[in-house]
């Protein structure tokens, strides 16, 4: 995987009309190069960051199970914003302060 900046280190993608596998618009310096076959432009790169990079997390976490012998255990990712609302539910309400007067004698 590379990612090509411009023209003097581009050898498959932009100079012979190669398209982006994502939305299939013509390739633009820059963009990301991966085994000759296929190639992401940078709006299309920036738009799957997350989720790609999510996506490798997942898998290497899953592998890194099965390698230590949980062949049949697999690994579910919630998205973010869910995980979080689940916390704040498991987490006990803070105690409220209780303001009693004082009294001087």
């Amino acid at each position: 995987m590379s990612v090509v900046t411009h023209e003097a280190n581009d050898f498959y993608g932009a100079k012979t009309r190669q398209r982006c596998a994502q939305c299939e618009g013509p390739l633009h310096y820059p963009f990301l190069h991966w085994s000759n076959q296929l190639a992401l432009c940078a709006r299309c790169c920036a738009d799957m960051k997350n989720g790609l990079f999510a996506d490798f997390v997942h898998v290497i976490a899953i592998k890194k199970l099965h390698d230590l012998g949980y062949k049949l255990e697999t690994l579910t990712r919630e998205q973010t914003a869910w995980a979080m609302e689940r916390q704040k539910k498991k987490q006990a309400p803070e105690p409220e302060l209780i303001n009693f007067p004082m009294e001087r004698k």
